[in-house]
């Protein structure tokens, strides 16, 4: 089943992030493929999810897992984003 899909800010697919849900005392880890995709065997449900990805930011957030609407996940980049330097003082 899709679970969902995970990208970067820049709405790119995250390739081999790593995305733990848990229920309870239960718990299941998905890997995404190179699309971002998030396929697993989860019961629907409500879970908190741990998103990481090597050059990201984690993430923890609580997710609704149902067949018909995947959950988006995007994770913030560890670098710099935008201009060093104001552009308007040229």
């Amino acid at each position: 089943m899709l679970i969902g899909y995970i990208s970067d800010e820049n709405h790119s697919a995250l390739c081999g992030a790593v995305v733990e849900f848990r229920q309870g005392d239960r718990s299941w880890t998905l890997t995404s493929s190179p699309a971002g995709a998030l396929y697993g065997d989860l019961p629907e449900g409500d879970y908190e999810a741990i998103a990481c990805c090597a050059g990201f930011g984690s993430k923890r957030t609580r997710v609704t897992v149902t067949t018909d609407h995947p959950h988006l996940f995007r994770l913030l980049s560890d670098g710099f984003l935008g201009y060093m330097w104001p552009n308007w003082c040229r």
